[in-house]
């Protein structure tokens, strides 16, 4: 098992969340899991719905920036920084290049693949605190309700 590959901690606003140790946790009852992990996975819920908005945000800041560059370079910088024959094709190629529309780009990027992170990672908490719940249920199935007071 020690070489199955470990997922990295997340940090967000402050907070860092270890979640290696979350999904290799051996939880000997679901009292702790069921303690531990709905709440893990409400913070990382919180997190999803903030990096959501901001996606959206960003999707919104590249259509601006778009519009920027766009009357920007209709309006002479295209010819004052590119000896092409402007055409809409080598305009979209220029907006391409703009260096605003790329930062928007390069931040709707970071923010997309959190949600996709936070995503899956709810995902993974969810199939753990079943799993969890399944071994209990199986094992109060094999061994009776007795078995609750083996400690």
């Amino acid at each position: 098992m020690s070489n199955i590959p470990k997922p990295s901690p997340i940090t967000l606003e402050g907070t860092t969340l270890d979640v290696a140790y979350y999904m290799a946790a051996e939880y000997p009852d679901v009292a702790q899991a069921s303690a531990e992990l709905p709440s893990i996975i409400e913070w990382v819920s919180s997190h999803l719905q903030s990096m959501a908005e901001a996606k959206i945000v960003s999707k919104q800041a590249i259509k601006e920036a778009e519009a920027t560059a766009y009357f920007r370079l209709r309006g002479g910088a295209f010819h004052d920084q590119y000896s092409d024959k402007m055409t809409e094709s080598s305009l979209s190629m220029a907006l391409a290049l703009d260096k605003d529309v790329k930062e928007a780009y390069r931040t709707y990027a970071i923010y997309s693949g959190w949600v996709q992170r936070l995503q899956n990672l709810i995902l993974s908490l969810q199939a753990k605190l079943d799993l969890v719940r399944t071994v209990e249920a199986t094992r109060r199935s094999v061994l009776g309700p007795e078995s609750d007071n083996d400690d």
